[in-house]
């Protein structure tokens, strides 16, 4: 079982879902006639300018089928690749799997990879659980690089994504927030080192996590954090 992010096998997270698809990569899928990318964002997306330049730059050489012929060799030139990316801070809960392989997979692939029974399979391979409450809840449990890191673009991606995926799935927001109020608590409330000096973003974390969507897993070890 890994608590880091997704550092675990990322055909695992995709895999199980993508079943009538020809799964090529990690990273890239072809479904039905449509060419996917998937793209897992580390931390460095929302910390370095030069990376989101570089996130900017592939999104457009990825949009048009003019200029992406050495993407993916296994497609040949000319095609238009869909992308869809998942957050480093995001552990695969029912809400999550709902969120990426039903509603994303809806808008842009017309067609959902959801079901209980792919659910299923997939967090026992990455989790070794068939239970949704031993899944890690979205977060950081092991990782130090936290909000505080993140520059303005960052901050703004991240409440970005944060409002999509909380839309309909709130679970997402209320693990995530009390997964960062935890981590606050475990560095002796110096709460610098996880909250950044954001007003949109201090607004966002007045929640108050609704004790009805904590049903997962909040860990960490004081390795992890020692400052």
């Amino acid at each position: 079982m890994s608590t880091k992010g997704l550092s675990y096998k990322r055909s695992s997270f995709i895999a199980p879902f993508l079943v009538s698809s020809s799964t090529i990569s990690d990273h890239y899928a072809k479904i039905d006639d449509k060419h996917v990318v998937f793209e897992f964002n580390g931390n460095h997306h929302y910390q370095s300018p030069f990376k989101m330049n570089t996130d900017k730059r592939k999104k457009s050489v990825l949009d048009d089928p003019n200029r992406n012929t050495t993407v993916a060799k296994s497609s040949g030139p000319g095609e238009k690749y869909i992308t869809i990316k998942i957050p480093y801070y995001m552990q695969l809960t029912k809400d999550f799997a709902k969120y990426i392989f039903q509603d994303v997979c809806l808008e842009k692939l017309d067609k959902s990879f959801y079901s209980e029974e792919k659910f299923i399979k997939a967090i026992k391979a990455l989790y070794n659980t068939n239970d949704e409450n031993m899944i890690f809840a979205p977060g950081l449990h092991t990782s130090p690089q936290t909000p505080a890191s993140y520059n303005e673009k960052g901050i703004d991606r991240f409440l970005k994504e944060m409002g999509e995926m909380s839309k309909k799935y709130p679970s997402i927001k209320h693990q995530y927030i009390r997964s960062l109020k935890l981590y606050i608590d475990d560095v002796d409330g110096k709460d610098h080192l996880i909250i950044p000096k954001n007003e949109a973003f201090t607004e966002w974390f007045k929640l108050k996590p609704e004790e009805k969507y904590l049903n997962c897993i909040f860990e960490r070890e004081k390795k992890d954090y020692e400052y």
